[in-house]
């Protein structure tokens, strides 16, 4: 056995999350721990260990307005490129055809999915009044 090889059985959920907050992302800790990342992945104990670590995406919640005047909203990681493949007509049914183009009108940068998920909630019971006070 090499110096970096750990007998069986070594890789405890308890060790494993030990080793995990050494790294701030989950790309950090496979590259330099893989046998506790493995171990983790496998037992299906990653998000658990992990959940101190930043998200390796940026999240956004955005307002669109189609050129008949509605709002759309929705999240990504790519604003641009979102906005790009719904003027292709791609994407959401509600901005296709005569609806097009569509123009980015606020957009808001997320912590997490999960956050941009509840902020795209709650703006989408938003009134459209509500909603043009954001921008």
């Amino acid at each position: 056995m090499n110096s970096k090889e750990k007998p069986k059985g070594y890789w405890t959920k308890e060790r494993c999350q030990e080793e995990a907050l050494k790294y701030e992302s989950r790309l950090d800790f496979a590259k330099n721990s893989g046998g506790a990342y493995y171990k983790a992945s496998k037992n299906n104990w990653l998000n658990d260990i992990c959940s101190h670590m930043k998200s390796s995406k940026k999240w956004f919640v955005y307002i669109v307005e189609s050129s008949d005047g509605i709002f759309y909203t929705g999240i990504t990681t790519d604003v641009k490129k979102r906005i790009k493949t719904h003027n292709k007509g791609k994407g959401s049914k509600l901005l296709r055809g005569s609806r097009l183009p569509v123009y980015l009108k606020w957009c808001k940068e997320c912590g997490s999915k999960s956050e941009a998920s509840k902020e795209e909630y709650r703006i989408k019971h938003l009134s459209k009044k509500e909603k043009e006070n954001l921008f």
